[in-house]
């Protein structure tokens, strides 16, 4: 179950085993929510939404949104995107950090948030840097 008011449009959910992105919500009494699936458009009332699921975090999904892997000398993987975005599993979780790439000085990244499901990677890029450009499958940031 995911919670609708964690969703804005263009996030990717999951419906039993198929992938969409959200499209619209309705803020009606008894409100709605329209997600773009491959097969066309699906709208969600009240008990159905319930059926929605979060995306988990992968390698796989984070290599769908643009992330490319970056191999470190103690061998553990971290995942980074253009823009800065970085990362990294402790096997429960990832961290989400940033360092502007412009930045010559040798500062730590900044530790943005522990996330678990693409749609909280997709909202914390999306609102980080207020620049509202959204985390698509192949389109990056």
């Amino acid at each position: 179950m995911i919670n609708v008011n964690d969703l804005r449009i263009g996030n990717y959910v999951d419906f039993n085993g198929n992938i969409g992105a959200v499209k619209r919500i309705s803020k009606e009494q008894g409100g709605s929510i329209a997600i773009d699936f491959d097969n066309g458009d699906d709208f969600f009332h009240d008990d159905q939404i319930l059926l929605l699921s979060p995306i988990k975090i992968t390698p796989e999904w984070l290599e769908k949104l643009g992330f490319s892997v970056l191999h470190n000398p103690d061998s553990s993987k971290k995942y980074a995107v253009r823009n800065g975005f970085t990362m990294a599993t402790d096997g429960n979780s990832w961290l989400l950090t940033y360092k502007s790439p412009k930045d010559e000085i040798a500062r730590p990244h900044i530790e943005i948030a522990r996330i678990k499901y693409v749609h909280e990677l997709q909202n914390q890029v999306y609102y980080f840097r207020n620049e509202k450009k959204e985390l698509t499958i192949g389109g990056g940031v």
